[in-house]
């Protein structure tokens, strides 16, 4: 990985130590007891935590020098920079900082900037409780909204082309050819909802299933699963806001989790759905748990897949999630906002879920994710974890079936197995040999879990 000339690292190992590196970042810790001195170094840009503060004296290369005093949990966005720094006061100063270096080994050339509403655009991410973190600037979803969609939305129903309503045998075989962003989905509809169109698939006959898809991708992700469960039920699979083929910039405001909870009720009152079992992965599933906390009369029963319920991590835990999320949104922002480079957003996004994921991925994923990028983009704006606590699931009395994969990242499996616990009603499903994405992974296994549990929950 090529730095400055004097990296920090090389030049100064006592004080510097590499934590993890791959071609995109690298985090290093400093640590300068009472005294000492970290001689003449470079850094590239970086944010910075301090684990334990202190009083520095930094020297940069011309010879100025300050004094400056970094309290403990300060974040800070730094430019690179090139500087000697002593520890003047009396106790043990303590840094991690997280470099951005490209591919190539050159500096960006601009500073990543998070964006988001009401922050300066020099404000980095900081660790801090629940409380103090700033909320979105939006109309939060209420069970007034959600009785009265007539003051919401304007509903009408337009197909995108003339073709009839997909049939059974031949839904999942047009949802599963990689898309062009250019292309329709075959047999897909559009609906306003709340001001947006939104593009859906129907299929089946019965008492309605509706799915909720992720980040990252869009109805044709239950590819899977809308065949096995139209034989069943009639499943409504439809695209949220932003995500292909519905129109987005990626500078849209208006995506948050309350927004997304009121287009799903409101989804249901344009297709005539007064009551319906819902199933949401991800993303989808903290959608679907929002919606069911604030209209829970319109669900017949719930499914949630690995929801984004954060708050169910212990505090530490919790905390350190949120900040490695805002992190990795405010490089994709910079690189779209400002550089205007879509594949490199997701290309990082994805090597900070796995290192070398982007290029593992098989080409229909990829592709899903490039449809899909504006939307994830969008996301970065409000990317803060939903209220949903332990209190908010034990409200929820429907029948619910909370489900995680044998393989999946610690925290899904304590947030999905605290949600099971909490929630007095919740049964639990473990897809074997499967990690996040187990409805894709492991569908057999999946549907079955769904099936099953939707069968019981009568």
């Amino acid at each position: 990985m090529a730095l400055l000339a004097q990296d920090a690292v090389q030049t100064d190992p006592k004080h510097f130590k590499v934590e993890y590196q791959d071609v995109k970042t690298r985090v290093v810790r400093e640590i300068l007891r009472p005294g000492e001195t970290a001689p003449m170094h470079s850094h590239p840009e970086r944010i910075t935590v301090a684990i334990h503060g202190g009083q520095l004296r930094i020297t940069d290369e011309n010879g100025k020098s300050q004094i400056v005093e970094v309290k403990t949990g300060d974040a800070t966005h730094l430019d690179p920079q090139t500087h000697t720094v002593t520890n003047i006061g009396t106790t043990t100063f303590e840094e991690v900082s997280t470099e951005f270096i490209t591919p190539t080994g050159k500096q960006p050339p601009e500073a990543i900037v998070p964006t988001r509403p009401n922050e300066t655009e020099d404000r980095a991410p900081v660790v801090e409780a629940p409380t103090a973190k700033p909320q979105p600037q939006v109309e939060k979803l209420t069970p007034q909204a959600a009785k009265n969609p007539k003051a919401s939305s304007a509903v009408t129903q337009q197909p995108s082309q003339p073709a009839a309503p997909p049939t059974q045998e031949s839904t999942a075989a047009q949802l599963e050819a990689p898309a062009v962003v250019t292309s329709p989905i075959k047999g897909a509809k559009t609906i306003q909802v709340n001001g947006q169109e939104l593009a859906y698939v129907e299929a089946g006959q019965g008492e309605p299933l509706v799915l909720v898809h992720g980040n990252g991708n869009d109805l044709r992700n239950w590819s899977k699963q809308i065949d096995e469960f139209a034989k069943h039920y009639r499943v409504i699979a439809y695209s949220r806001r932003c995500h292909y083929p519905n129109a987005c910039t990626g500078r849209e405001d208006d995506y948050t989790y309350a927004q997304h909870a009121k287009d799903l009720l409101a989804l249901m009152d344009a297709l005539k759905i007064q009551k319906a079992r819902v199933v949401g992965h991800s993303y989808g599933a903290s959608v679907a748990g929002i919606a069911a906390t604030v209209a829970p009369e319109r669900f017949t029963s719930i499914v949630l897949a690995e929801p984004n319920f954060r708050k169910l991590l212990p505090q530490i835990q919790a905390d350190q999630a949120q900040y490695s999320q805002n992190q990795i949104d405010a490089m994709m922002r910079k690189m779209f906002l400002k550089q205007h480079n879509l594949e490199g957003a997701l290309h990082t996004y994805a090597d900070w879920v796995r290192t070398g994921y982007w290029d593992q991925m098989d080409t229909v994923t990829k592709q899903a994710m490039l449809d899909n990028g504006k939307a994830m983009i969008a996301f970065t704006a409000h990317g803060e974890a939903p209220e949903f606590t332990c209190e908010t699931a034990k409200k929820l009395t429907m029948p619910m079936l909370v489900v995680y994969g044998e393989e999946s990242p610690p925290n899904n499996r304590i947030i999905a197995s605290t949600l099971a616990e909490c929630a007095t009603t919740a049964k639990r499903a473990v897809i074997p040999n499967a990690t996040h994405t187990m409805h894709r992974q492991n569908p057999d296994a999946f549907n079955k879990a769904v099936l099953e549990f939707l069968s019981a929950a009568r």
